[in-house]
């Protein structure tokens, strides 16, 4: 059974100039969007933040439901490729068999001074 509510597009709103802060974006909001409960998107080319009216006109105010930011997320996604085509290999060689033992046997090591300085706070 279908229901008899319509459902309206999210609203865009673009702005030429960079919001410094989603602060100043929520005080850029044109009067027309600012009915209670209506959902739209406020973008700057960059930043895209998604608010809720609530409240009449004069009384109202907006609140912010989520954020993205183009230049962050292409950062984080260039730092996660970088990372993914790491190879240890490049930069430190090819451990040999020795190499590991030793490796084992050091960490073992540290850990065993780490536990017995626990060991030493407890029971001061």
């Amino acid at each position: 059974m279908e229901s008899n509510s319509k459902k309206t597009a999210t609203k865009r709103v673009n702005f030429k100039k960079e919001f410094k802060s989603i602060d100043e974006a929520l005080t850029r909001i044109p009067e027309v969007l600012k009915e209670d409960n209506k959902v739209f998107e406020l973008n700057d080319g960059n930043k895209t933040i998604k608010v809720r009216w609530e409240g009449s006109l004069q009384e109202g105010e907006a609140i912010p439901l989520s954020e993205s930011d183009n230049k962050l997320i292409s950062e984080d996604m260039s730092k996660m490729k970088k990372l993914m085509g790491y190879k240890s290999e490049d930069t430190i060689g090819t451990p040999t068999a020795k190499n590991r033992v030793d490796e084992t046997t050091q960490f073992k090591s540290l850990l065993s001074n780490v536990k017995s300085a626990g060991k030493e706070n407890e029971k001061e």
